[in-house]
């Protein structure tokens, strides 16, 4: 009809796919898939770490992620373990001032999870309203 036969088609639809291959490949190369596998270091068994890190788990097992979850003895193991491309560690709950922008220029946050409550006990008897006044408040040893 139009001057077309079986061998233009033929060779038309093997240009399609050689170029749906080669975009297929690229985009594989230059766009991974997200891992379906991952480590998170958390802390010492039965530590408020580990057990963020078993919500996590939980929480990407719905999305058919594999969560390892590492015991350690901390934040400072965690930092060691998140630098060091062999331990295999791609996640870890750190308290935050540990380290710093300036100590680990490739360490990534993803921000605050939770806050952390601490208590300063003082033997006193005068109310404080601010937790910088202990320091001021010391008396000299007598």
């Amino acid at each position: 009809m139009l001057g077309f036969n079986r061998w233009h088609l033929l060779k038309g639809l093997a240009a399609i796919f050689c170029i749906a291959g080669i975009v297929w490949l690229a985009l594989s190369y230059f766009m991974p898939a997200p891992p379906s596998a991952i480590t998170i270091a958390g802390s010492f068994k039965g530590g408020h770490y580990e057990s963020l890190a078993l919500r996590y788990k939980d929480i990407l097992a719905r999305a058919h992620v594999d969560v390892n979850v590492r015991t350690t003895d901390g934040a400072v193991e965690n930092l060691k373990l998140l630098n060091d491309p062999k331990s295999g560690v791609k996640v870890a709950v750190i308290q935050g001032g540990v380290s710093n922008s300036n100590e680990m220029p490739g360490l990534l946050s993803l921000g605050r999870i939770n806050y952390q409550v601490f208590w300063i006990f003082y033997h006193g008897t005068e109310t404080m309203a601010d937790a910088y006044q202990t320091a001021s408040s010391r008396e000299a040893p007598g």
